[in-house]
């Protein structure tokens, strides 16, 4: 199977599937259901029939699927088409029916939101509506649709659409929001790295490039704060972790999200210059964590020691001075805009995955704002001691 040529095949229409239902946290999860179909070329051929796929692959590094149907998400990516893919591909929401409201988690590696969640300008609640998991939705200009391809090749595509959608406060937006993938070449990887790539090492990564644009001649109210996000559902293992990196003190951290996350699953190891979080990423208990601006370097990731595969994230860090959304669901907030710049969530029910995420800066309030979000995903396998090294130099982390 060559995956160097661009395949797309659109089914007649959508499907979407399950809602997110509440769990307990106190009773013990079930462990997580094995898939062993799931290899990045049976993924591909499931979106095939039942949603759509665009292959991409770049010289020297493994191959990405991207979903045009799916809201132009990164679906999953992988070393080699025979091998697992590393992004979750929740079947049962893809091929289930409609719902007229909600959210429909189809899982992805590299999808595009739009921030504040909540708060005074969340976008996810109508105005008015107590903010509680019963009225939140995703809305459909968000997330639901397919996004219109304006360009296309054997290693990136490019997707543009106009849409309107208010917050909690009725600010009205009329946005353009252009978003292009690239599949990463093994050079272009090793240079973002600053480092050889061995022949033994396997790479495959990606770039989404993420442009919103204001078309509204009128300039933005104070409480009309929008920013791009976005996120990644990775597949866990039961000893994944994520590794957060930060400079100066720990207070740049946040982690009570969801209440404070327990001592085991999160622990701060500092150095003279800053640190790094870890937090553990098995998809067992609901948890969060986050990272201001002002102690972000930059890189995000995660280790899993079962697979030995580093996963590396690179992200636009926000100007100290810009206003980034925050997502809590609290009104008042006092950090409305003064939000973290990288997230990490934990899920803790079917479907399993961690998320690595990132927020970018709010649109300028002037007419015709325009703001530009980068988001990278890097996975690297097949040298221990290489790994090792790119942990410690990016995350900050021994492995």
């Amino acid at each position: 199977m060559h995956l160097g040529s661009i395949a797309l095949v659109v089914a007649p229409s959508i499907a979407l599937g399950a809602t997110l239902v509440p769990a307990s946290q106190s009773a013990p999860p079930p462990a997580p259901l094995a898939r062993p179909e799931a290899t990045f070329a049976n993924d591909a051929a499931f979106l095939a029939e039942h949603a759509d796929v665009v292959l991409l692959q770049a010289p020297g590094a493994g191959p990405i699927a991207v979903s045009p149907a799916l809201s132009g998400r990164v679906m999953t990516s992988a070393f080699r088409p025979d091998a697992p893919g590393f992004g979750l591909v929740y079947r049962e929401a893809i091929r289930g029916p409609r719902v007229a409201r909600g959210f429909r988690n189809y899982g992805g590696e590299d999808r595009l939101w739009l921030a504040p969640e909540g708060g005074p300008c969340g976008l996810f609640f109508e105005p008015g509506a107590r903010q509680e998991l019963a009225t939140w939705f995703v809305p459909p200009a968000m997330d639901g649709g397919p996004r219109s391809i304006v360009a296309q090749d054997a290693t990136s595509i490019t997707f543009r659409d106009r849409i309107a959608l208010a917050n909690a406060q009725g600010a009205a937006f009329a946005l353009e929001i252009e978003r292009r993938i690239d599949a990463l070449s093994r050079a272009a990887i090793a240079e973002l790295l600053g480092r050889e790539l061995p022949a033994g090492v396997e790479v495959v990564g990606f770039r989404s490039t993420n442009a919103l644009r204001e078309l509204s001649a009128r300039p933005l109210a104070d409480h009309a704060l929008i920013a791009p996000w976005v996120l990644g559902q990775f597949k866990p293992s039961p000893r994944t972790e994520v590794l957060f990196p930060f400079r100066g003190d720990a207070s740049a951290l946040k982690s009570d999200y969801f209440g404070a996350v327990p001592a085991d699953r999160l622990t701060v190891q500092l150095q003279p210059d800053g640190g790094v979080a870890r937090f553990k990423a098995d998809a067992q208990l609901r948890a969060k964590i986050g990272l201001s601006a002002r102690g972000a370097t930059g890189w995000i990731g995660a280790f899993d020691p079962v697979r030995h595969v580093l996963t590396l994230v690179r992200h636009t860090v926000a100007p100290l001075e810009a206003r980034v959304p925050d997502c809590d669901w609290v009104d008042p907030n006092p950090r409305l805009a003064a939000g973290d710049v990288a997230t990490s969530y934990n899920h803790f029910q079917e479907p399993r995955f961690f998320e690595l995420e990132s927020i970018g800066a709010a649109l300028p309030a002037g007419p015709g704002g325009s703001v530009v979000h980068v988001h990278t995903t890097l996975h690297l396998a097949g040298d221990a001691l290489l790994l090792a090294q790119l942990a410690k130099e990016r995350l900050r982390a021994e492995l």
